[in-house]
């Protein structure tokens, strides 16, 4: 496969599969993969001259988690907004404390883990609000999950301290 479109890339030209007529089209590429294409070439897997053809603007995308809270929200109200159009739905926004988890959670799926649960919080969600439950995101198991060692240690002394003094 990376021969074919190589020579594409390279000539322009394609073949239908059963033809012999060379087609000529005038196209642009965009490739995008989650594999480290560098040392796919040095490994052998990956052909290093379509590596070079393909690598003419490099873009890094960073995933959810590197990216700031303000971005998920900005991403997940895009979302919504796009998807209760497209269905004709009622316009519904993210309560606050949904936007907040939002920001703090994990997104192992990245991007379509976000989409996946905004979509399905536009349609289960009865309110014209879509809560952090409705996304799927407990609050309670969050904050444990978040909670740094040292706040979780100055919150059990503080009440201990509190549970003294009573």
């Amino acid at each position: 496969m990376q021969v074919i479109l190589l020579r594409f890339l390279e000539t322009k030209t394609i073949e239908r599969l059963g033809s012999t007529i060379t087609i000529h089209a005038n196209a642009r590429v965009i490739a995008a993969t989650h594999v480290n294409l560098e040392e796919a070439v040095k490994e052998g897997r990956f052909r290093e001259d379509l590596y070079y053809r393909l690598n003419v603007l490099p873009l890094d995308v960073p995933n959810l988690q590197s990216r700031g809270s303000e971005d998920i929200q900005r991403i997940a109200n895009y979302y919504l907004d796009r998807y209760t159009k497209e269905n004709d739905l009622k316009k519904k926004k993210f309560s606050s404390a949904a936007l907040k988890l939002m920001g703090q959670n994990h997104w192992s799926g990245n991007i379509r883990e976000l989409i996946n649960r905004v979509c399905n919080a536009a349609i289960m969600s009865d309110s014209m609000i879509i809560t952090a439950k409705n996304m799927g995101l407990d609050r309670r198991e969050d904050e444990r999950r978040l909670m740094p060692l040292e706040e979780a240690k100055s919150r059990a002394e503080k009440a201990a301290i509190l549970n003294a003094l009573r």
